[in-house]
Protein backbone atom coordinates (compact mmCIF):
# COMPACT_ATOMS: atom_id res chain seq x y z
CA UNK A 1 0.00 0.00 0.00
CA UNK A 2 2.96 2.31 0.33
CA UNK A 3 4.38 2.19 -2.99
CA UNK A 4 0.67 3.12 -4.48
CA UNK A 5 0.78 6.04 -1.99
CA UNK A 6 4.31 7.23 -3.37
CA UNK A 7 3.09 6.65 -6.73
CA UNK A 8 0.26 8.90 -6.30
CA UNK A 9 1.70 11.34 -4.66
CA UNK A 10 4.57 11.43 -7.30
CA UNK A 11 1.99 11.62 -9.92
CA UNK A 12 0.24 14.34 -7.79
CA UNK A 13 3.67 16.75 -7.75
CA UNK A 14 4.66 16.18 -11.28
CA UNK A 15 0.93 17.27 -12.58
CA UNK A 16 1.19 20.28 -10.03
CA UNK A 17 4.55 20.93 -11.57
CA UNK A 18 3.21 20.71 -15.13
CA UNK A 19 0.05 23.07 -14.14
CA UNK A 20 2.40 25.63 -12.96
CA UNK A 21 4.57 25.17 -15.96
CA UNK A 22 1.81 25.86 -18.52
CA UNK A 23 0.20 28.48 -16.49
CA UNK A 24 4.09 30.43 -16.62
CA UNK A 25 4.47 30.19 -20.85
CA UNK A 26 0.31 31.24 -20.42
CA UNK A 27 1.55 34.31 -18.60
CA UNK A 28 4.69 34.66 -20.90
CA UNK A 29 2.56 34.86 -23.85
CA UNK A 30 0.05 37.55 -22.68
CA UNK A 31 3.19 39.74 -21.51
CA UNK A 32 4.62 39.35 -25.00
CA UNK A 33 1.33 40.20 -26.79
CA UNK A 34 0.64 42.87 -24.27
CA UNK A 35 4.12 44.69 -24.58
CA UNK A 36 3.84 43.93 -28.66
CA UNK A 37 0.60 45.88 -28.57
CA UNK A 38 2.35 48.83 -26.58
CA UNK A 39 4.89 48.99 -28.82
CA UNK A 40 3.16 49.38 -31.72
CA UNK A 41 1.15 52.19 -30.48
CA UNK A 42 4.29 53.93 -29.19
CA UNK A 43 5.90 53.49 -32.64
CA UNK A 44 2.63 54.80 -34.55
CA UNK A 45 1.59 51.76 -36.14
CA UNK A 46 -2.53 50.64 -36.27
CA UNK A 47 -1.57 47.51 -34.21
CA UNK A 48 -2.15 44.89 -37.07
CA UNK A 49 -5.14 46.79 -38.58
CA UNK A 50 -3.95 48.03 -41.83
CA UNK A 51 -0.67 50.83 -42.77
CA UNK A 52 -0.25 54.44 -42.14
CA UNK A 53 2.17 54.44 -44.70
CA UNK A 54 1.64 57.42 -46.96
CA UNK A 55 1.11 57.03 -50.79
CA UNK A 56 0.99 58.55 -53.97
CA UNK A 57 -0.66 58.90 -56.99
CA UNK A 58 -0.28 61.05 -60.44
CA UNK A 59 -3.34 62.97 -59.84
CA UNK A 60 -3.97 65.90 -57.56
CA UNK A 61 -6.02 65.54 -54.40
CA UNK A 62 -8.87 67.93 -53.58
CA UNK A 63 -9.29 66.48 -49.69
CA UNK A 64 -10.58 68.60 -46.75
CA UNK A 65 -7.89 70.36 -44.80
CA UNK A 66 -6.92 68.39 -41.45
CA UNK A 67 -4.71 69.14 -38.88
CA UNK A 68 -3.03 65.76 -38.56
CA UNK A 69 0.82 67.12 -37.62
CA UNK A 70 0.56 66.72 -34.13
CA UNK A 71 1.20 70.76 -32.98
CA UNK A 72 -1.32 70.06 -30.13
CA UNK A 73 1.21 67.10 -28.19
CA UNK A 74 2.90 68.32 -25.60
CA UNK A 75 6.24 66.62 -25.31
CA UNK A 76 7.12 65.06 -21.79
CA UNK A 77 10.88 65.36 -20.14
CA UNK A 78 11.57 61.96 -21.04
CA UNK A 79 10.93 62.66 -24.70
CA UNK A 80 12.99 65.30 -24.85
CA UNK A 81 15.91 64.10 -22.65
CA UNK A 82 15.53 60.96 -25.76
CA UNK A 83 15.51 63.38 -28.94
CA UNK A 84 18.61 65.07 -27.10
CA UNK A 85 20.51 62.09 -26.89
CA UNK A 86 19.66 60.12 -30.37
CA UNK A 87 22.70 60.75 -32.51
CA UNK A 88 22.17 63.07 -36.17
CA UNK A 89 22.13 60.46 -39.10
CA UNK A 90 22.61 62.39 -42.47
CA UNK A 91 20.00 62.01 -45.05
CA UNK A 92 22.28 62.31 -47.72
CA UNK A 93 22.86 58.93 -49.60
CA UNK A 94 19.32 57.24 -48.07
CA UNK A 95 16.18 57.05 -50.02
CA UNK A 96 14.08 60.18 -50.00
CA UNK A 97 10.27 60.48 -51.36
CA UNK A 98 8.80 63.98 -51.87
CA UNK A 99 5.00 64.10 -52.14
CA UNK A 100 2.88 66.57 -52.82
CA UNK A 101 0.06 67.64 -50.45
CA UNK A 102 -0.87 70.99 -51.92
CA UNK A 103 -2.82 71.80 -54.84
CA UNK A 104 0.65 73.62 -56.65
CA UNK A 105 1.07 71.52 -59.75
CA UNK A 106 4.65 70.08 -60.07
CA UNK A 107 5.61 71.15 -56.39
CA UNK A 108 7.25 67.73 -55.14
CA UNK A 109 9.70 67.82 -58.72
CA UNK A 110 10.62 71.42 -57.50
CA UNK A 111 11.81 70.28 -54.09
CA UNK A 112 13.08 67.24 -55.79
CA UNK A 113 15.49 69.20 -58.22
CA UNK A 114 16.59 71.67 -55.21
CA UNK A 115 17.21 68.90 -52.90
CA UNK A 116 19.03 66.78 -55.60
CA UNK A 117 20.91 69.72 -56.12
CA UNK A 118 22.18 69.78 -52.55
CA UNK A 119 23.28 66.23 -53.33
CA UNK A 120 20.13 64.46 -51.28
CA UNK A 121 19.00 60.97 -53.17
CA UNK A 122 15.32 61.24 -54.29
CA UNK A 123 13.98 57.78 -55.45
CA UNK A 124 10.26 58.82 -56.01
CA UNK A 125 8.13 62.44 -56.70
CA UNK A 126 4.15 62.32 -56.18
CA UNK A 127 1.06 63.73 -54.83
CA UNK A 128 0.09 62.52 -50.99
CA UNK A 129 -3.31 61.15 -51.39
CA UNK A 130 -4.09 62.49 -47.06
CA UNK A 131 -5.43 65.31 -45.99
CA UNK A 132 -3.37 68.62 -47.49
CA UNK A 133 -0.77 70.02 -44.75
CA UNK A 134 0.37 73.29 -43.80
CA UNK A 135 3.58 72.10 -42.32
CA UNK A 136 5.83 70.15 -43.98
CA UNK A 137 5.74 66.51 -42.28
CA UNK A 138 9.18 64.37 -42.51
CA UNK A 139 8.41 60.70 -41.84
CA UNK A 140 11.90 58.94 -40.84
CA UNK A 141 12.18 55.01 -39.99
CA UNK A 142 14.86 55.74 -37.66
CA UNK A 143 14.92 58.07 -34.87
CA UNK A 144 18.11 60.82 -35.99
CA UNK A 145 17.32 60.68 -39.16
CA UNK A 146 15.98 63.88 -40.98
CA UNK A 147 16.95 66.87 -39.28
CA UNK A 148 19.47 67.79 -41.92
CA UNK A 149 16.31 68.10 -44.17
CA UNK A 150 14.52 69.84 -41.76
CA UNK A 151 17.07 73.42 -42.01
CA UNK A 152 15.49 72.86 -45.90
CA UNK A 153 11.56 73.82 -44.81
CA UNK A 154 10.25 76.37 -42.47
CA UNK A 155 8.59 74.91 -39.43
CA UNK A 156 8.75 70.98 -40.97
CA UNK A 157 7.85 68.25 -38.61
CA UNK A 158 9.89 64.86 -37.94
CA UNK A 159 7.98 61.77 -37.04
CA UNK A 160 9.48 58.50 -36.64
CA UNK A 161 6.92 56.34 -38.59
CA UNK A 162 6.21 53.93 -40.97
CA UNK A 163 7.30 55.20 -44.94
CA UNK A 164 6.98 53.77 -48.45
CA UNK A 165 8.91 50.45 -48.91
CA UNK A 166 12.26 51.05 -50.86
CA UNK A 167 12.71 54.36 -48.86
CA UNK A 168 13.91 55.67 -45.72
CA UNK A 169 12.19 58.98 -45.41
CA UNK A 170 9.03 60.58 -46.64
CA UNK A 171 8.80 64.45 -47.17
CA UNK A 172 5.21 65.48 -47.71
CA UNK A 173 5.01 68.90 -48.52
CA UNK A 174 2.86 71.61 -46.90
CA UNK A 175 1.33 74.45 -48.44
CA UNK A 176 4.45 76.63 -45.99
CA UNK A 177 6.31 75.11 -48.44
CA UNK A 178 5.13 76.16 -51.94
CA UNK A 179 8.15 77.57 -53.85
CA UNK A 180 8.05 79.69 -57.11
Amino acid sequence: MDERRKRERLIKLFLVGFAKTVFTVFLVIAFAFAMFKVVGLLIGTNSGTGSNVPTHTSAPTTEPEEDITGDDEVPTEDAAAQIATTEPISSKGLKIVILNSTEVQGLAKKWKDKLVQAEFSISDVGNFTGSKLEKTKIIVKTEGMGADLQTYFSDAVIEVGTVQEGSDINVIIGTADVLE
